[in-house]
């Protein structure tokens, strides 16, 4: 599954991104979180990219999440489901 440049974000420190999970996909060098019509960029083998992998799982497929990149070396990025 390609994306274009224009659709992928780099998801800055302090930064949160919502939407559906629609899935990830990876490439030589980037794992892609599927959120809405965009995706989401971690360098593959980052622990973000670990991160995410660990918690997205497809039964999370279709649900609003979201993801809060953060300065932590240890936490990097948070993962919460956004129940209605």
């Amino acid at each position: 599954m390609a994306t274009k440049q224009a659709d992928s974000i780099h998801l800055p420190p302090w930064s949160e991104a919502a939407g559906i999970f629609g899935g990830f996909y990876a490439d030589d060098y980037c794992l892609y979180v599927k959120i809405g019509d965009k995706a989401l960029v971690f360098a593959k083998g980052s622990k973000e990219a670990e991160i995410a992998q660990g918690i997205l799982k497809s039964d999370l497929i279709g649900k609003k999440i979201a993801l809060l990149r953060s300065d932590d070396l240890a936490r990097p990025l948070l993962v919460r489901v956004i129940e209605k």
